[in-house]
């Protein structure tokens, strides 16, 4: 059946039935998969637009107007009537049968026909749980009385022409032309639609993102959680029966052993079957607040640690720790100021930084995952501060317009140059890589803030990307143009082994060490990329060996080395790297 213009298709028992147009159309069934194709009646059905199936009976619309009918499988047709204009689309409900864009109905599956009032130029039919669906060009409406009455059912679909419209698995969906094109979904039949071309509500921007197992979450801005079961090719909003969550600003989101925690403008929410549902959390929390948001969350050990703001009546905005996974929280000794955000490095350290509190503004620190804080130094004297997250010794954080980077634990603070100057989101994937989102769209750094790259190829170029997060396969941003994009790891040469993200550098490599000039301590960072014993080693302005920092084997990767210049004099010394048939050397000055 090559080279034929095949204008409708349907499935009946063990058949496949093709409907191709004139002038060397007609009507084809094939009973082993499509493999082979049998002409049925050749001197009758000559221009097949469309093919319906109701229960045992097949209808055909030939030549736009005349409908024919079979209740077995095709094998003998007869013509049930003749109209004067389009038959498009179709749909059942029992024995109950709608046409469009003549509107015609059957009430006894076709054998005999009359007509309805339809609810304006229709073009495609739906049926789901026993109300019927048109879809015209104002948009969608329903009928629970087979056709007899219309009402409109457009929530959340821009205006257009409903060109297709169907059923699937108790979900409706619309395909729209003009203004713009889109795909809309429905799951509450009919009385809401989101655009499911992104899967995501038109009007809403995603805050926050995480991934799950299988899933992606989606935090949007005032709209609740979507879930992407399949790397973000379509999403589902979550929980759409809780009142608090469905509208919310969700500005974070963690996930603890089995439980997904949500922080939000409008309090804190967990759930431990996949966004399913959602259960608010307000053991620990004072009640009667007039604003409850939660800001940040972080994991710290065996605790969740969370940046939280209460109004009156209680006012007792701070850190709140929980040890069971978000099912109930502790407020911390950190418990006055304004706390917009809190970070841990894995090793047990938090940090965050209180404003608005006088002379207790700064940055604090606990080293006991969060339960207990003291004041680390007046540093950061900023209201503004809304990202902080670390690894090990190195820290990076974001205020308004800028960021600052530490290697010292937080204890001295450099400026690190993002591009759009601050972090609205931030992802880490493996040791020594950290993607930023801001408003110049997507930024990497591989040496904990000393360097930035642009790697925003393929996002749109006026952009605020939101949110971040990966998975095993991709790096997704949630951004202001109502999307969550993608891109795969594999484009930074990141690649997942037993879970975890390794690089594997192309050539050897040694860099300059970070700070330059230092005092006292310093960061060596290099590259191998294939096994092989490494020697580096600190020589002094005379050539002489003062420090051997590396003699081993080592595998192919990146590597981060401090020296600690402490029992040194001031003064030039030279750093050397020995690696296969690899030999660089660099200079370094400690000033004291």
């Amino acid at each position: 059946m090559s080279g034929k213009y095949v204008r409708s298709v349907a499935v009946k028992d063990n058949y496949i039935f093709a409907g191709t147009a004139y002038p060397d159309g007609g009507l084809f069934r094939s009973s082993d998969f499509g493999v082979t194709w049998t002409n049925l009646v050749p001197n009758s059905i000559t221009n097949v637009y469309y093919i319906f199936v109701s229960g045992n009976v097949i209808l055909v619309v030939d030549g736009a107007s005349l409908i024919y009918y079979s209740n077995d499988n095709g094998e003998s047709w007869h013509l049930q009537y003749q109209f004067g204009s389009y038959l498009i689309s179709m749909a059942a409900i029992g024995n109950t049968i709608l046409t469009a864009r003549t509107s015609v109905r059957s009430t006894d599956n076709g054998l005999t026909w009359d007509h309805y009032t339809a609810p304006g130029l229709t073009y495609s039919l739906a049926s789901l749980n026993g109300v019927f669906y048109a879809g015209t060009t104002s948009g969608i409406f329903k009928s629970t009385d087979f056709g007899d009455t219309w009402v409109p059912s457009n929530s959340g679909i821009s205006n257009g022409t409903v060109q297709t419209l169907i059923s699937n698995n108790g979900e409706l969906f619309a395909g729209v032309i003009n203004n713009p094109t889109a795909i809309y979904k429905s799951s509450d039949a009919g009385n809401s639609w989101v655009n499911s071309a992104q899967g995501l509500a038109p009007a809403s921007s995603a805050r926050s993102l995480v991934s799950k197992g299988q899933y992606v979450f989606a935090g949007m801005r005032e709209d609740g959680i979507y879930r992407s079961p399949d790397n973000g090719d379509s999403w589902k909003k979550t929980d759409t029966g809780n009142v608090n969550l469905k509208n919310a600003i969700v500005f974070t989101m963690k996930v603890k052993n089995n439980a997904l925690i949500a922080g939000t403008n409008k309090g804190m929410f967990r759930s431990t079957n996949n966004g399913n549902t959602w259960a608010t959390i307000t053991d620990g929390f004072p009640s009667g607040a007039t604003y409850f948001a939660v800001f940040s969350i972080t994991i710290s050990g065996n605790n969740l640690v969370a940046a939280v703001q209460l109004d009156a009546p209680s006012f007792q905005s701070g850190i709140y720790y929980s040890t069971n996974d978000g099912l109930s929280w502790t407020l911390s000794n950190l418990s006055m100021g304004s706390v917009n955000a809190v970070g841990s490095n894995g090793l047990g350290t938090c940090l965050t930084v209180v404003s608005t509190i006088g002379t207790q503004n700064g940055l604090y620190r606990s080293t006991d995952n969060g339960i207990t804080w003291v004041s680390n130094i007046f540093y950061f004297n900023y209201p503004d501060i809304f990202q902080i997250f670390g690894l090990g010794d190195k820290w990076l954080q974001s205020k308004t317009f800028s960021s600052s980077r530490s290697i010292d634990n937080g204890y001295t603070w450099f400026s690190s140059e993002v591009p759009g100057g601050s972090m609205f989101s931030f992802v880490q994937v493996g040791e020594n890589n950290v993607f930023a989102g801001n408003t110049q769209g997507v930024s990497r750094t591989m040496d904990w803030g000393a360097s930035w790259e642009i790697v925003s190829t393929g996002l749109p170029t006026v952009i605020d990307v939101e949110g971040l997060c990966a998975n095993d396969r991709f790096l997704f941003a949630g951004t202001s143009d109502h999307a969550v994009w993608r891109r795969p790891l594999s484009d930074f040469g990141l690649t997942a082994v037993n879970g975890n993200f390794i690089v594997i550098p192309t050539e050897y490599s040694l860099s300059q060490n970070f700070p330059n000039p230092f005092n006292p301590k310093t960061i060596i960072n290099y590259q191998c990329p294939a096994n092989a014993h490494v020697e580096l080693k600190i020589y002094d302005i005379l050539g002489q060996v003062v420090e051997t920092l590396v003699d081993e084997n080592k595998n192919s990767g990146s590597y981060s080395v401090q020296f600690d210049g402490s029992n040194f004099s001031s003064g030039i010394y030279f750093y050397k790297l020995s690696a296969g048939n690899f030999v660089d050397t660099k200079r370094m000055i400690l000033t004291k």
